[in-house]
């Protein structure tokens, strides 16, 4: 079962329901703390976010920056918030182990300023092959 602390910000959660989220993560969605983004800390992942967490089925670290599905781009890192793991990471805070059937911990979250979707979100996306993430020494 997933930790319930999961927090966004406001501007992340609007243009996130705009979108018409598959029911996964609209279910996050609503179930998430809504703070501004002056209050939102460094720590949580939010879109834009790079982050840093260990898969804990194969003992991978991972990083990857957390994106609208329309700057998707596997060979950078970059997944899509309507991926499995981009919805398992949003909220998700620095330190943070997450189990079910995706567990993980997150081991940093650093924001890079890019939050907003380049253009109008309208695509769904997979995630990356596990392959194509930029595995790290953690």
């Amino acid at each position: 079962m997933r930790n319930t602390s999961l927090i966004v910000s406001d501007i992340d959660f609007i243009l996130l329901m705009a979108m018409q989220p598959p029911p996964d993560l609209r279910a996050e969605l609503e179930r998430a703390v809504v703070v501004s983004p002056e209050s939102m800390q460094a720590d949580i992942v939010a879109m834009g976010s790079r982050v840093r967490y260990i898969d804990h089925i194969s003992g991978i670290g991972h990083e990857v920056e957390l994106v609208y599905p329309e700057d998707e781009d596997s060979a950078r890192g970059h997944v899509s918030i309507l991926s499995p793991t981009g919805v398992a990471l949003l909220g998700r805070r620095e330190g943070q182990t997450v189990g079910g059937a995706f567990p993980f911990t997150v081991v940093s979250v650093t924001p890079t300023g890019s939050r907003r979707p380049s253009s109008a979100p309208n695509k769904a996306c997979a995630d990356p092959e596990p392959d194509q993430e930029q595995a790290v020494a953690l």
